[in-house]
């Protein structure tokens, strides 16, 4: 059995490689025109494809997580009753304002459509129960990979969850001034096969280089989320 100190220094690393691995076939075939592996959806599709890297980078990080716990030595059942001890916060403004402004976003899509009052109370309920079990799932996600993660890093996936309610209202800008939903915007940026960042800013008239964009990208999470 692997020592204790050394699988808890092993603990962070094999959570970061989960998430890697999972992460791996996205940037293979979006950011160098590679193989697609058969969940990875085809060119022209870069924003579905973002959305499901995050789910699985989520999910290829518990599984790190959880090879941790068991070359630790440590039981599942008593790994889960050691979490299921500690205080857990839901985030209800972030819920709220989640499901809220996907509310909005599908009113505005459904304006399009010839539907009775009913009709149209009906499928906005619908769909905002939809958003809501969609939400709440995603919480739990990020809720079990940062459970499974070292304590230092358990706030890691709860960054790119912070950007979801930002998400959801600048589609519902897009939608309500260009009539076009963020999506489809960030679909188009790999259309020639790959994402190439220098090109699609060069293209849009930001004079600044890619790598200023993924410096300050990653100053802003380190600065608002990540700092001790």
């Amino acid at each position: 059995m692997m020592n204790r100190k050394l699988s808890e220094s092993w603990h962070g690393p094999l959570w970061l490689v989960g998430a890697a691995l999972a992460l791996l076939p996205f940037f293979v075939a979006v950011g160098f025109n590679g193989p697609r592996a058969p969940w990875v959806l085809e060119a022209g599709r870069f924003g579905d494809n973002v959305i499901l890297a995050i789910w699985w980078g989520l999910g290829g990080s518990a599984l790190g997580g959880l090879i941790w716990i068991k070359l630790s030595g440590h039981t599942m059942i008593g790994s889960f009753r050691l979490w299921c001890a500690e205080r857990h916060q839901f985030h209800w403004m972030w819920f709220i304002l989640s499901v809220g402004v996907f509310g909005f976003h599908n009113y505005l899509f459904l304006e399009g459509f010839r539907f009775t009052p009913i009709e149209k109370m009906s499928t906005m309920f619908g769909r905002v129960l939809t958003g809501a079990v969609i939400v709440g799932i995603y919480w739990l996600a990020c809720g079990l990979s940062g459970a499974l993660a070292p304590k230092k890093m358990r706030r890691w996936p709860w960054v790119v969850a912070a950007f979801l309610p930002f998400v959801m209202l600048a589609d519902f800008v897009a939608i309500l001034y260009w009539k076009n939903p963020i999506i489809n915007l960030l679909n188009m940026l790999d259309e020639m096969g790959s994402f190439d960042l220098g090109s699609n800013l060069a293209s849009s008239g930001v004079p600044v280089p890619p790598w200023a964009v993924v410096f300050g990208f990653l100053l802003v999470v380190w600065v608002f989320y990540l700092r001790p």
